[in-house]
């Protein structure tokens, strides 16, 4: 299962179980578990309610909408996108929504609309139709733009424990080591960054120079941590600081480089982050000279038995970002070094569209 929390359990008019969590939704059919995904139409992987309906109709209720399950598909309620849903039901005439905005009825037959068969006679038919669905799609932006910036405050609140945990591991190894001036200072450092994260990451959106003034605080407590044996470079064009990007965004990138990248590096690491501009896009490059992504996959984990999901989670967080953008946010991980050479290295480099271009 894709998480131990289960917020609702139902079955279907087929005999389908269907398991709710916190992050998933899953149907049990007879042997194994099948994740029902967003390519599939889920709006959000925080499931609220599941609701069977004696007249074989089969509700899903979520953090961003509720969906109707017929046919084998899944068919979002409009009316309800981008809406925390806590509970369906019905009543003789209405399905019943509790949502965080209060109690919405949605008839269960919609009237015929004899205004609009009137149109389809009118000569005003081509312009009107046109007009209308210049409409729709404006507000359909509107929605999905709510829609993935919760999915997106829901990824970030994953990550954050992410970053939490490694940095308490690293408090950990100097409690273990008897240095207690030295954790108290990182503590104190930790706990300034992670005042700061928790304020900005709740914002889809950050300029570049708090971005980055986030990074430089994260790599100055990790090369505490690794006592001075690895250093770094944090920078952007002045041009660019005050440009948005999507928050946190390049932050898994540069604690990869640390974990992975220098974690097992013999000899003094070096990282360096920075940032300028390439036509209509912000290009953000994150290298290290360390022991590349093949020797890095070979050595023991850092976190015992805790795999990092930073990568996964970011993965996740762009292909929703490029679900609703004109211009996708492109990434490409390049080993450096020749082939007959041992690997010299990882460059990630990040295409992020200008948003006011």
């Amino acid at each position: 299962m894709s998480n131990d929390t289960v917020t609702a359990l139902a079955q279907d008019a087929s005999g389908q179980v269907w398991v709710g969590t916190r992050e998933g939704l899953l149907v049990y059919e007879g042997a194994e578990f099948r994740e029902i995904s967003y390519a599939q139409g889920l709006p959000s992987k925080h499931i609220t309610a599941l609701y069977q309906s004696p007249g074989s109709d089969f509700w899903i209720a979520t953090s961003a909408g509720a969906l109707r399950y017929a046919g084998g598909r899944l068919e979002p309620v409009t009316a309800l996108r981008g809406t925390a849903v806590a509970f369906v039901g019905e009543d003789a005439h209405s399905w019943v929504f509790v949502t965080s905005q209060g109690i919405r009825r949605l008839p269960k037959e919609q009237p015929v609309s004899w205004q609009w068969l009137g149109w389809t006679a009118g000569g005003l038919l081509l312009t009107g139709g046109a007009l209308w669905g210049g409409w729709q799609w404006r507000q359909g932006q509107q929605v999905r733009l709510r829609l993935a910036q919760t999915e997106q405050r829901a990824l970030l609140a994953q990550m954050n424990p992410h970053f939490i945990f490694n940095s308490l591991q690293s408090i950990q190894n100097y409690i273990l080591r008897q240095q207690a001036e030295a954790a108290q200072h990182y503590l104190t450092r930790f706990g300034g960054l992670m005042r700061l994260i928790l304020e900005q990451s709740r914002q889809p959106l950050l300029p570049v120079r708090a971005e980055l003034s986030m990074l430089r605080s994260y790599l100055e407590l990790e090369a505490l941590r690794f006592e001075g044996q690895f250093t770094y470079q944090v920078a952007a064009d002045d041009a660019l600081l005050d440009e948005e990007i999507p928050a946190m965004l390049l932050h898994p990138f540069v604690e990869n480089a640390v974990w992975h990248g220098l974690a097992h590096q013999a000899g003094r690491g070096h990282i360096e982050v920075r940032l300028t501009r390439e036509a209509d896009y912000l290009v953000a490059v994150v290298q290290d000279n360390g022991v590349g992504r093949q020797r890095a996959a070979g050595q023991p984990g850092n976190h015992a038995g805790y795999p990092s999901r930073g990568s996964a989670i970011m993965e996740e967080r762009i292909a929703l970002l490029n679900r609703q953008a004109h211009r996708p946010i492109t990434v490409v991980i390049t080993d450096l070094g020749s082939s007959d050479s041992l690997p010299q290295g990882t460059r990630v480099v990040v295409r992020i569209p200008r948003l006011h271009s």
